[in-house]
């Protein structure tokens, strides 16, 4: 099994070389130049190729017979722009906070009984915390952890508090928990989270939780650095801008939609298009037929039953007219 996952990351690795490489010409790049460049035989790279091209994340060119970037590579970095993720729209908080403060600042989320690095940006000075991108750390003990339990409804996070193993990190440590749920309820009234040389001795953390515009926790953000520079004092000040930087993120992260007005058309799920023309309803199939006259298909929706849009057949030339028959 071992082997057998070695084998399929080093595959990956080889196709993301390769769109690398097209994406870092312009004007495409022919099957000898790839193998050239990035060192593959010419059979890995034919396979490579093919699979690319088939999820349209690579093209070929047949008057020039170079590659180059497919449109799905196009459709993901627009939806990337379009719908910030929570990394994305942290990021400037992020780079904010590390340049008022000096110290690192950290993006993580709730991960089951743990939480999760997801981002950070480090401080200015040589001596300074370092967390590693990916690393999990107990909730108990951590700004980040006790900012987003004191975020969760009521109930739930009792539910995560009963199951916690409060285990001792230094002589700081909350292992008692009565005095967790009281921590808890403090975090909860200010809005930010202290970590103080709780889970690491000689350092100290900041933290508040990300909420987006439904209510949903979503993470948290916070500041660590050397006890001797971050003072209870100090963090004290720190606490209310993480509040409000944590705002900004949970702003960008709003995810409602407005119900749509009787008669309004709404999109579903299916099958991309490019452009969508004559529309023809099937009373037989209960079914919405139309043309992508742009990628030549004819796909069919479901009417009121509800369900995705799907592709039935595909045409090898633009489609001019779409008639029922029968």
């Amino acid at each position: 099994m071992g082997s057998s996952s070695h084998e399929g990351t080093a595959a990956l690795d080889k196709a993301l070389d390769v769109l690398e490489a097209i994406g870092q010409a312009p004007q495409g790049l022919s099957q000898a130049e790839l193998s050239a460049r990035l060192q593959l035989p010419r059979t890995t790279l034919y396979r490579l190729l093919a699979a690319l091209v088939a999820r349209d994340l690579v093209r070929r060119d047949p008057q020039r017979r170079v590659y180059a970037l497919g449109l799905r590579c196009f459709e993901y970095a627009r939806a990337a722009y379009a719908m910030p993720d929570l990394v994305a729209a942290a990021g400037l908080e992020l780079r904010a906070l590390r340049d008022l403060t000096g110290e690192t600042s950290y993006l993580c989320v709730l991960d089951g009984m743990q939480t999760l690095l997801l981002e950070r940006c480090d401080g200015a000075h040589s001596q300074r915390s370092a967390s590693a991108l990916g690393q999990r750390k107990p909730l108990h003990c951590t700004s980040q952890g006790k900012a987003m339990l004191a975020a969760l409804p009521g109930p739930q996070r009792d539910v995560l508090v009963r199951e916690l193993t409060l285990s001792a990190h230094t002589a700081n440590t909350i292992t008692d928990r009565r005095r967790l749920q009281a921590e808890l309820k403090l975090t909860a009234a200010r809005g930010w989270a202290l970590d103080d040389e709780e889970i690491v001795a000689g350092v100290r953390c900041v933290g508040a939780p990300i909420v987006d515009g439904e209510g949903r926790l979503r993470g948290a953000i916070s500041v660590a650095g050397p006890a001797f520079r971050l003072t209870r004092e100090r963090l004290e000040l720190l606490g209310p801008e993480l509040v409000q930087a944590a705002r900004r993120v949970g702003a960008q992260l709003q995810a409602t939609r407005a119900a749509p007005a009787p008669g309004q058309a709404e999109p579903v799920e299916g099958e991309r298009a490019f452009c969508g023309r004559f529309p023809r309803w099937s009373a037989r199939r209960q079914e919405l037929l139309w043309a992508d006259t742009l990628a030549p298909a004819v796909h069919a929706c479901a009417g009121a039953g509800g369900g995705a849009d799907r592709v039935l057949a595909d045409a090898d030339a633009p489609i001019e007219a779409l008639l029922l028959h029968g």
